[in-house]
């Protein structure tokens, strides 16, 4: 089974067009290299790279390897920043409850300015008079929105 590792020595050598300098970029001897390459082309029973006098060249399989390589090296990636990001409070969901005075006069400032320098954190509110009632409201803030104090009349579904 091939894993990220032999994915990223395969993508370094192409980008290189040589194990010495794919070695060099990844802090790796060149034997180390060229050893995972043969491996992988062992595993996958296909020739990848054309030996030359100086350095090497992809072959068709091997230019089908490396944009593949790319692309799950890019998704690898996407993955790790879009995880990173709930760590650092860039993305993910924020909840807040509160009483109606509390949400009409110090939330709607704060939740704008934090929706300003968090566009991809989900604010909502839920206001409350402590008492569980059918008048407690729900409220999302995006940075685009105007941020306006709960309790808006809201339009009700139709009933049948």
């Amino acid at each position: 089974m091939l894993d990220l590792w032999s994915l990223r020595v395969l993508a370094e050598v192409g980008e290189h067009g040589s194990f010495s300098a794919a070695a060099e970029a990844l802090s790796m001897t060149q034997p180390a290299v060229s050893r995972q390459i043969a491996a992988m082309e062992r595993h996958t029973g296909v020739r990848l790279f054309d030996r030359l006098p100086r350095g090497v060249r992809p072959t068709d399989a091997g230019r089908a390897a490396l944009e593949q390589a790319a692309e799950i090296l890019a998704g690898v990636r996407l993955f790790e920043t879009r995880l990173r990001a709930f760590a650092t409070a860039r993305a993910g969901r924020v909840r807040v409850s509160a009483f109606p005075s509390a949400a009409t006069s110090y939330l709607p400032a704060r939740f704008s300015a934090f929706a300003r320098t968090h566009p991809d954190v989900s604010l909502s509110l839920h206001v409350t008079t402590g008492v569980t009632t059918p008048w407690a409201a729900s409220w999302t803030a995006r940075p685009t929105s105007p941020c306006t104090p709960p309790g808006t009349p809201r339009p009700r579904p139709a009933s049948s």
